[in-house]
């Protein structure tokens, strides 16, 4: 069972709608995959925003490996209608993965968060304190990360 008294200082504005996920995945009477359109339409973004840093670094280092060995393999004339076909396709599949274990990577990490807090007090206040220092949004980051695709992109077309 999740504990809301965890959940809300930890997500803050949209709790309700994380406690509602996470409880079935805490009880083990639904699947860990539970579709999160913003989790699917943000993306990386979206990892960043909830503070996802291990899947966000992941996923960029795969998209961007990805990037390189497509790019070198299109200059190599090696299996360019293939490339083709996964540069139309990727987007999709990385919007279908993010979609599916969005919630249950940030139910994760509240996990570590709640463990954490538990271990540093005993103290209600200070654990949900610590719960919503170590959790809520980056938007920031986000923004950031938005600004820095964008002038890549700007400078790549130009």
């Amino acid at each position: 069972m999740v504990d809301p008294s965890r959940v809300e200082p930890f997500v803050g504005k949209k709790s309700e709608f994380y406690l509602e996920r996470w409880a079935t995945m805490a009880e083990g009477t639904s699947s860990r995959v539970r579709w999160n359109w913003a989790a699917a339409i943000g993306g990386l973004f979206w990892m960043l925003y909830r503070k996802l840093y291990m899947p966000f670094a992941i996923f960029l280092f795969v998209i961007i490996a990805e990037s390189f060995a497509g790019v070198a393999l299109e200059e190599a004339g090696v299996l360019t209608t293939t490339i083709a076909i996964w540069d139309r396709l990727s987007s999709w599949v990385y919007s279908a993965i993010f979609g599916s274990w969005g919630n249950y990577w940030y139910f994760q990490r509240l996990r570590r968060v709640n463990d954490a807090a538990t271990q540093l007090s005993d103290d209600p206040i200070e654990q949900s304190t610590y719960l919503s220092q170590n959790g809520g949004t980056n938007i920031i980051g986000a923004i950031v990360f938005a600004l820095a695709v964008g002038a890549l992109l700007a400078w790549a077309y130009t």
